[in-house]
């Protein structure tokens, strides 16, 4: 993992974890939102390609990694969190990127801030028709599994949904940052009240009015986004879009190709830039 410095804002009662990787250069900002259920270390195989020479920020969303629980979460509420560590970081105009529900949380910020966004990368993050809505279970069960040992719980950890895992060392690496001992034995940092929070309807509606110019990516193998999700997302939403299939990639595309993805960033961050300069 790329070093990074750590702090904490509160947000609407919540304690925020964050993590900044500073830079050389004077492009925007990055600020990377991790998807459900995961932490911001989930980014450390892109990070490692990134060569950019700009500040990189990073968080873990309420309900996740190291940051608070609430009693209740809204996707408008991640939304805050989001700009609350850009305002904390000084991050003016930053391109957000968000892989899965961080590419909504990323989506709805753009949506409805974009004088404060300079582009958007959305890393296998879906964009349904109305044909294609799902009714989603909110909330799995109340209380995670406690598990007796820290061998056993790592053993369990699995990427979801299921897919060819990754090398064996960078599934450790993040799975002993999802993981957290207490009294009672081992458990999930995550909590599972925070699960699916996102309505198929509302991410539609967002996108037919996201005006920053967005980088659309998907795995070509991934169960969540397919072809027809990714010419739907291009169609509807008024912004300028590009639509890149990262070929033999699943779902947790950050994971299977961190290379590419990094080189698909960078591509994306310029091209914005490039496009605020021509006005």
């Amino acid at each position: 993992m790329v070093n990074h410095l750590t702090d904490d804002i509160e947000v609407a009662g919540a304690r925020i974890r964050f993590g900044v990787v500073e830079g050389g250069g004077d492009g925007s900002d990055l600020v990377l939102i991790h998807g459900n259920g995961a932490h911001h270390l989930w980014w450390g195989p892109v990070l490692e390609h990134l060569r950019l020479g700009r500040r990189l920020v990073m968080l873990d969303l309420s309900g996740h990694g190291d940051s608070g629980h609430r009693a209740e979460y809204r996707p408008g509420l991640w939304g805050q969190e989001v700009l609350a560590v850009m305002r904390e970081t000084s991050s003016d105009r930053p391109v957000l990127v968000g892989h899965s529900m961080g590419g909504r949380v990323a989506l709805s910020v753009a949506a409805d801030h974009p004088e404060q966004v300079s582009g958007l990368v959305m890393l296998d993050s879906s964009v349904r028709p109305p044909a294609r809505y799902r009714d989603h279970d909110t909330v799995t069960r109340r209380h995670n599994k406690t598990y007796a040992t820290r061998e056993e719980i790592l053993a369990r950890f699995r990427l979801l949904p299921l897919q060819p895992e990754p090398p064996a060392d960078l599934l450790v690496q993040i799975a002993e940052n999802a993981i957290l001992r207490t009294p009672h034995g081992w458990t999930w940092k995550y909590d599972p009240e925070a699960l699916t929070r996102f309505r198929d309807a509302d991410i539609d509606a967002m996108a037919q009015r996201l005006t920053c110019p967005t980088a659309f990516v998907y795995g070509s193998e991934s169960v969540v986004v397919d072809s027809a999700l990714a010419e739907y997302f291009s169609d509807v939403a008024p912004a300028p879009v590009a639509v890149h299939r990262v070929e033999g990639a699943y779902h947790h595309v950050i994971l299977d190709a961190p290379r590419e993805c990094a080189i698909l960033i960078e591509e994306a961050a310029r091209s914005f830039a490039s496009a605020a300069e021509r006005g």
